[in-house]
């Protein structure tokens, strides 16, 4: 991508009270690009989208590192400074929009507040003409905005929340999980739905997943985080096609030994994710990492973000060109 960024990381670091879960990240996401963020439960990737959008729960903070929008420092914003944009520049789609609607309003009347919230002086007509219009442009009857939460099938109440997201064109759009809670076929319908808006609306898309599958499909760029560090970020068809973290290699091995036809051992990567606060001095993944090149650099010191072609990677001795897994 060229030009300047719209969404820019620069060493980033959050914590939950004095513990640190995202530790110096540096990404940037440019307008109309699609990143998809992977990594293992607990690797950080949803404190990563809740402090872009300024949700990060009670006893969270950026402690370190800029985030910033067109060049504007998102961290030091104040609560009414982040009401003025939330929703309106950069909008978020819920892992579980069950748990994201209010169950006792209709669809059409929280589609309504959402669009109140930055059109105030708008008549009552024109706001359920847009609201209307909204559930429309995501495949929803507007007759069915009298419908409750628990009247709705998973996948209707997802594009709800796709609708709500992008009812004012917002510049950044941030899916934590927006599928995993939907069988395939629906997951499939909402992915395609969500990419058409996207690309209609020209906004850039933040996307959380712990699907390889649909990261590699739907998104152009891949970062993997893991323990709250980011250990590689490159093309999505090179970091996923071809790695060159040790990591990213380990967790590929394990989704395609799922499309073997003949029932075997699934690979796994051997001990567990370092817990908050206690990732290892060096390398955050030289305690499980296999690779036979591994030495005491490895743990001595943090390696940094290392351009090797079209990806970066943190590894100092990362896996060759073409590597398979």
């Amino acid at each position: 991508m060229t030009g300047a960024a719209l969404l820019t990381l620069e060493a980033l670091s959050v914590a939950y009270h004095e513990t640190v879960v995202l530790d110096r990240v540096d990404l940037a996401l440019h307008g109309g690009e699609r990143l998809g963020v992977v990594g293992e439960t607990g690797s950080g990737k949803t404190t990563l989208a809740l402090a872009a959008i300024g949700m990060l729960p009670r006893g969270g903070r950026v402690v370190g590192g800029r985030l910033r929008l067109d060049g504007r420092d998102l961290a030091r914003l104040s609560e009414r400074e982040w009401r003025t944009i939330r929703g309106r520049e950069i909008a978020f789609v819920h892992q579980d929009a069950s748990t994201a609607l209010d169950p006792v309003k209709t669809i059409g009347a929280q589609l309504v507040e959402a669009i109140r919230i930055h059109a105030p002086r708008s008549s009552r007509a024109e706001l359920r003409r847009r609201a209307a219009a909204a559930l429309e442009e995501v495949g929803i009857p507007g007759a069915r905005s009298t419908a409750y939460p628990h009247e709705c099938s998973g996948g209707m109440r997802q594009r709800v929340a796709i609708a709500m997201a992008l009812v004012h064109r917002p510049r950044l759009v941030i899916a934590d999980e927006p599928t995993s809670a939907l069988d395939v076929t629906t997951q499939a319908q909402v992915l395609r739905l969500l990419e058409a808006l996207v690309e209609e609306v020209g906004a850039a898309l933040l996307m959380i997943s712990h699907d390889l599958g649909v990261v590699s499909a739907f998104c152009e760029t891949t970062a993997v985080l893991y323990a709250g560090q980011l250990l590689e970020i490159g093309p999505a068809g090179q970091t996923l096609g071809a790695p060159r973290h040790p990591y990213t290699a380990g967790l590929l091995r394990s989704v395609r030994a799922l499309a073997e036809p003949e029932l075997r051992r699934l690979p796994t990567i051997p001990g567990g994710v370092a817990q908050p606060g206690h990732a290892p001095p060096g390398c955050p993944f030289e305690p499980r990492c296999t690779n036979p090149s591994r030495d005491a650099a490895c743990v001595a010191g943090r390696p940094e973000l290392v351009a090797r072609g079209p990806a970066r990677v943190a590894c100092r001795y990362p896996l060759g060109d073409g590597a398979r897994t």
